[in-house]
């Protein structure tokens, strides 16, 4: 991959990923009201369960900064070790929110009711699970299946800035209320990703066209 291509497709990420970065980033603020102020029923939540939001807010936040560049090529090729350490940071940030999130799931009035939390519970399990197959792949020197790995769990974790797409125009084009459209559009975020994960992970690299002899 070019250059040009590599820094496209990064800046394609932090594009898709900054509504959900500055979103959290607002919760963070939120968590600082004085005890006492009035708060719609969906911040409420959040100043509710302070642990459990702090603990998937920050190292969620962690995760989308730091996901694009663990598949940097470049940055894989010539900073091994930064590399292997921003790999790390995205194990561990990606497990600590994934459980916060089950927990959270529960711990709150759950938007959807049990269909979320068994959806929820699903997916985030799923997530670790790729997160944790992806650090033993690495450890034992497995690096296709690490890399499948890291693509799958991030695609995964990636799926609530996609989701946020449907959830806004479910709200533009029908009115929809978001705790209308939030379980659908986030089962739709998660297949979307991972049909984009698969399609990276097996798509065949562009052939290089060879010379042709000369006489």
């Amino acid at each position: 991959m070019s250059r040009l291509k590599q820094a496209s497709v990064m800046t394609l990420l932090y594009a898709l990923t900054l509504p959900v970065i500055l979103g959290g980033l607002a919760k963070m603020q939120t968590l600082s009201t004085p005890v006492g102020i009035p708060a719609d029923w969906i911040t409420q939540r959040y100043l509710d369960n302070p642990i459990a939001s702090l603990l998937h807010i920050l190292p969620g936040l962690l995760f989308l900064l730091i996901g694009p560049l663990q598949f940097a090529p470049y940055l894989r090729q010539r900073f091994r070790a930064l590399h292997r350490t921003i790999g790390r940071l995205f194990i561990i940030s990606g497990i600590i929110s994934a459980f916060a999130v089950i927990w959270m799931v529960f711990v709150f009035p759950a938007v959807g009711g049990v269909l979320t939390q068994a959806a929820t519970t699903v997916i985030n399990l799923t997530m670790i699970a790729f997160l944790l197959h992806a650090f033993q792949a690495a450890r034992t020197k497995r690096f296709s299946q690490h890399r499948s790995s890291m693509i799958r769990a991030y695609a995964i974790g990636l799926s609530v800035s996609t989701a946020r797409i449907f959830i806004n125009a479910a709200d533009w084009v029908f009115g929809m209320p978001f705790e209308a459209s939030f379980t659908g559009a986030s089962v739709i975020g998660v297949v979307l990703n991972v049909i984009v994960a698969e399609w990276v992970i097996h798509r065949r690299p562009p052939r290089l066209a060879h010379p042709k002899p000369t006489n």
